[in-house]
């Protein structure tokens, strides 16, 4: 067996003063610019993973309204010719009667589209989260140092 198995270690602790209220200020201010920084970098991180989710969607939005346009320009031609020549016997009121239900249809989506974005939050809601606590917890700390000054 090992001597040193088995056996409790011990270390001396020193326990030096009290820090003055230089050295408190001192660190206060380092933590605050520690904390600052980490805020800054915490909102440039959330503003690039909503700048990247941003850039996704645009891009599929783009690809998904390209394809929408071709497959409403082929509707369009199908949907003139059966109402025109089979229902109505003319093309002019066929074209007529398509381009009123598209401009119904188009007036729909853009309405609930409109809604939708005054809907949605853009805020930094995390990095403000973050700079309240930061703000509470730098008064609570110079509220606690003015009264160990007085």
């Amino acid at each position: 067996m090992n001597p040193t198995e088995g056996a409790v270690e011990t270390r001396t602790v020193r326990v030096g003063p009290e820090p003055s209220i230089a050295d408190l200020i001192g660190r206060l201010t380092d933590d605050s610019k520690r904390l600052v920084g980490n805020e800054v970098r915490l909102a440039r991180l959330e503003l690039g993973e909503s700048m990247r989710l941003a850039v996704r969607g645009a891009i599929r939005l783009a690809l998904g309204f390209g394809v929408a346009i071709l497959a409403l320009v082929g509707l369009t031609v199908l949907l003139t010719s059966v109402i025109g020549i089979v229902l109505l016997g003319s093309a002019w009121a066929g074209a007529l009667v398509t381009g009123a239900l598209e401009i119904i249809v188009g007036g729909v989506l853009l309405w609930r589209g409109t809604r939708a974005v005054k809907e949605g939050d853009f805020t930094l809601g995390e990095s403000r989260a973050e700079l309240r606590a930061t703000v509470g917890q730098l008064t609570d700390t110079v509220s606690r140092t003015k009264v160990r000054l007085v």
